[in-house]
């Protein structure tokens, strides 16, 4: 019983370790249904990280000042 796996069982071990496709260029991201979503989330996290900036600026400006 176990014979009659071991071939498909070989191949998919051989796929599966295979090197990566000849084709390696990224698919060029096309204009969706979905791309204000995106760019208001893109817009989200710059808002987040330049909050974030603010919040440490101001906390190490604290600790300066307690020392």
């Amino acid at each position: 019983m176990i014979r009659a796996y071991l071939p498909a069982l070989a191949a998919l071990l051989l796929l599966g370790c295979s090197g990566p496709a000849d084709d390696d260029q990224e698919n060029p991201v096309e204009d969706t249904v979905f791309d204000d979503q995106v760019q208001t989330m893109d817009r989200a996290r710059d808002v987040e990280d330049q909050l974030m900036d603010s919040a440490d600026a101001r906390r190490r400006a604290l600790e300066d000042q307690e020392r």
